[in-house]
């Protein structure tokens, strides 16, 4: 990885030969998608983990590769950036014609964009097929791909429902609905009632802490926690 995020995108385009031009036209339509504007110039050494995920990702897109393979890409990314990193790339699929193909095991966003999902247990492919076609039989009786699916999807297998699965939550809800003949309720859950005298299990007391001498992220903060409080 070079050494600052503007050179890190220029890099490829550098070697494949691209003009001084399209390199900048190239670099500021990458920092549009990936919406890295605000670090062009930061140093590659300071970026977090996922940070430099995605940065890797964009300086390969920048290049417009025909096929773009993806390794469990959202592995060090937290979940809002992960669902981001997901859109984008069915945004290049899309909108840019990419053919893009990821291997990933956090399937709850992928799943709703995929076209075709091939699953693969031990080496072997055991299902190829559209994200709501995927056999009930293959989620209800392998432990490894029901873990997988998404929870609209699981609930659908097991109740042994016909035709196309749910994706989305919202759908599962229409499937209880239609099953349960307009019986299903949703109810809030009752507020937590924690006893007054109930034991301090964790307490802090005047806790101050800095990650650098740029001012304190705590300072003295102090906390208790009694048993039975979530």
């Amino acid at each position: 990885m070079t050494h600052t995020v503007r050179s890190e995108l220029a890099f490829g385009l550098e070697n494949l030969g691209f003009s001084s031009d399209m390199i900048r036209l190239r670099m500021a339509e990458i920092c549009d998608y990936f919406s890295l504007e605000k670090l062009l110039d930061a140093k590659t050494s300071e970026l977090s983990g996922g940070k430099k995920q995605l940065l890797c990702l964009a300086a390969v897109v920048a290049m417009h590769p025909r096929v773009l393979i993806l390794d469990e890409p959202t592995a060090q990314l937290d979940p809002m950036t992960a669902q981001t990193l997901i859109e984008t790339a069915a945004r290049l699929c899309r909108e840019n014609g990419m053919t893009v193909v990821i291997c990933e095991q956090r399937l709850e966003s992928a799943m709703l964009v995929a076209d075709r999902v091939i699953v693969m247990d031990r080496g072997q492919i055991i299902s190829d097929s559209p994200p709501r076609e995927i056999s009930r039989e293959l989620i209800s009786t392998n432990e490894f791909v029901c873990c997988a699916m998404p929870s609209a999807m699981r609930l659908h297998a097991q109740l042994r429902q016909e035709g196309p699965a749910p994706l989305y939550v919202a759908e599962g809800r229409r499937m209880l609905e239609e099953l349960l003949g307009g019986q299903v309720k949703y109810q809030a859950l009752p507020e937590e009632i924690v006893e007054e005298n109930a034991p301090v299990v964790l307490a802090m007391k005047n806790v101050s802490y800095a990650y650098d001498r740029s001012g304190f992220v705590l300072k003295n903060f102090s906390l208790e926690v009694r048993q039975g409080a979530f």
